[in-house]
């Protein structure tokens, strides 16, 4: 079931879907297929829902790795990115 809004889940059955098809690939990030198929998943489900915390966190972990696979600067970034949004986002839920 997908987290509440309150734990930074989402209420789009679209978004959690493509959610756990992202985390689903990133678990097996070894795999050379699973990452840009993670990263495809995990860009789908923040655009179905822009508030999904859970999936920017997911999102930053996958761009993160294939940044270290890929040796890609401006992925770094991207991680970084919705790493912050992620944290941004849970912390207006906390306050």
């Amino acid at each position: 079931q997908a987290a509440s809004l309150g734990e930074g889940g989402t209420r789009s059955s679209e978004a959690y879907a493509a959610y756990l098809a992202g985390r689903g690939a990133l678990v097996r990030y070894d795999q050379k297929e699973n990452l840009p198929s993670a990263r495809q998943s995990l860009e789908r489900a923040v655009a179905l829902d822009p508030n999904y915390a859970l999936a920017f966190c997911a999102l930053a972990e996958t761009y993160w790795r294939l940044s270290v696979r890929e040796l890609d600067a401006s992925l770094k970034q991207k991680a970084i990115a919705a790493a912050r949004q992620a944290v941004t986002l849970l912390s207006l839920i906390h306050i």
